[in-house]
């Protein structure tokens, strides 16, 4: 029997502060429950004195409460999570002694209560303790730091975002871009370019993209673009773990001037019943053939039996011009465009016939064909429709006045059958409606 002044916990799930021999004498089951306890805890020990130092922790007995555990023959509280222990028995179930403290097994965390799975990417969470290491809770979910992401098993680093996305004029159709990118080098690196078209400084249009592999390999040129037209361009860098962010677009440039395409709407026409009067109309080039700034048209003509060239400012979009002229006779309007660096533009060339007669039907040639149109350069091609008027030839020697070639002549006054020239027909193509009301730069 201990001292009155002892003070203990006792086993068999009975923890009572002894506090005078006298109160347990007067509570017998008391005294007859520990008289009992220490009979027992002595023939215990008495049986394992003979055993080995590993096994006599085997014989002692204590019958301690749920989340308590024995020692000495003594009942204590179990461990938290993170506490000191020497023993898997000295933590809160379902943890275990790990490194010298209580723990949840691998991938799991303790609730306060018991160890649950922790948490993958996005996953709503209240601590850092409860996603799968090395996530953290950020703004109540699971995620991994920045210019990180989640691979399955671990939070993997990603490529960060690409800088410095510039772009250079090399001509009228070329431009190289050049970016950087911060190390450490994440692996092998892809970076995928994208190529916008910017029309009338507002809209962006995907126009192409261009992979390129390898980290320290920061520079492409990109060909074929249109002349006197605006890009920016945009990069990502990619590896196996994923992608950066996109780059912020580089600043819109303009490729250079190039010569000018062919004009639209191109007539020439008699206005009225006059038949001295002579009307010839066009419009600009579509807005991508226009290949720069327009300054001016330049008109080559034999109106006044010689070639003559006039030249008219650009000034709107469409234009007419009346001549006056002579009535039988043939005569060639030749019109390009020319930019504001004097590079001249596709030429157009048409032969017109200016009938002496006031008549409802096409102008016809005199062995029943009506000269349509001459497309092309000086030497360009004859477009003939057919038709069943016959007139006999009162036209002479007009061709060698108005110095359209013999070529032309001989198949106009049916003095030549060249069926090449036939084989080179074209047409002018219609005004595209998709760009008649742009205006350019």
């Amino acid at each position: 029997m201990r001292s009155q002044s002892e003070s203990t916990e006792r086993c068999h799930g009975r923890c009572k502060q002894v506090e005078s021999h006298d109160k347990i004498c007067q509570n017998k089951p008391l005294y007859d429950g520990i008289i009992k306890v220490l009979h027992r805890r002595r023939r215990n020990i008495k049986e394992c004195s003979h055993r080995d130092p590993e096994q006599r922790e085997e014989c002692q007995y204590c019958d301690c409460s749920i989340r308590q555990y024995c020692r000495d023959s003594y009942c204590y509280q179990q461990n938290s999570v993170d506490i000191n222990c020497n023993d898997n028995n000295e933590c809160l179930s379902p943890m275990t002694c790990i490194g010298g403290t209580c723990q949840c097994a691998v991938n799991k965390y303790w609730t306060g209560s018991t160890c649950s799975a922790e948490k993958s990417v996005s996953v709503s969470c209240g601590a850092d303790n409860e996603c799968l290491r090395p996530m953290t809770c950020t703004g109540g979910t699971c995620e991994c730091v920045i210019n990180h992401r989640w691979t399955g098993l671990t939070c993997a680093a990603l490529p960060q975002k690409p800088f410095a996305v510039a772009a250079i004029v090399e001509s009228s159709s070329e431009i190289q871009l050049t970016w950087n990118l911060l190390e450490p080098k994440p692996g092998i690196t892809t970076y995928y370019i994208k190529v916008y078209e910017v029309v009338l400084n507002v809209q962006l249009a995907f126009v192409k993209g261009e992979n390129v592999t390898g980290f320290d390999k920061r520079i492409v040129q990109f060909s074929g673009l249109e002349a006197y037209w605006n890009y920016t361009f945009t990069v990502v860098a990619t590896t196996d773990k994923g992608s950066s962010e996109q780059s912020d677009m580089s600043s819109v440039i303009t490729t250079y001037q190039d010569a000018p395409g062919r004009v639209t709407s191109f007539e020439i026409k008699r206005p009225s019943v006059i038949l001295t009067t002579m009307e010839v109309s066009w419009s600009v080039p579509l807005l991508r053939e226009r290949n720069g700034i327009i300054k001016e048209y330049k008109i080559d003509h034999n109106i006044s039996g010689t070639t003559t060239t006039e030249t008219i400012a650009a000034e709107y979009e469409k234009f007419q011009k009346l001549y006056y002229i002579t009535p039988d006779r043939y005569y060639q309007i030749e019109i390009y465009a020319v930019n504001s660096i004097n590079q001249a533009g596709v030429k157009l060339l048409k032969i017109y016939y200016a009938s002496s007669k006031i008549e409802a039907s096409p102008q016809v040639s005199p062995k029943g064909y009506t000269i349509a149109t001459v497309v092309g350069a000086a030497g360009g091609c004859v477009i003939i429709e057919s038709n069943n008027t016959q007139e006999e030839s009162k036209i002479g020697g007009q061709y060698e006045e108005v110095g359209i070639n013999n070529v032309s002549a001989n198949i106009e006054l049916g003095t030549i059958d060249d069926k090449n020239v036939y084989d080179q027909i074209d047409r002018i193509p219609t005004t595209d409606k998709q760009y008649e009301n742009m205006m350019c730069k």
